[in-house]
């Protein structure tokens, strides 16, 4: 029962902090998926910064689906936002 207490309070203590975050804070958004055992490119990760986007692709048999690596450019106005024309 003590266990469940001190986990708790870890827990809890771990979700007190800062609870502000600025948009300048964020240099990254990473998303991907990953299917676990399987034939091909189970793994891939896009990566979207300010500098373009990266699509990571990975496969378990590393001989027929090596690593792959592909940046695209920025597809956004220079202040961060969609351009509107």
């Amino acid at each position: 029962m003590k266990l469940y207490f001190a986990l708790f309070g870890l827990f809890f203590l771990s979700c007190v902090g800062p609870k502000t975050m600025n948009s300048s804070d964020i240099t990254a958004i990473y998303w991907g998926k990953s299917f676990g055992m399987c034939r091909g490119y189970c793994y891939i990760e896009y990566q979207f910064q300010e500098e373009g986007k990266t699509l990571t692709r990975r496969g378990w048999d590393t001989l027929q689906y090596p690593e792959t690596i592909e940046s695209f450019p920025p597809m956004l106005a220079p202040n961060g936002f969609k351009s509107s024309a």
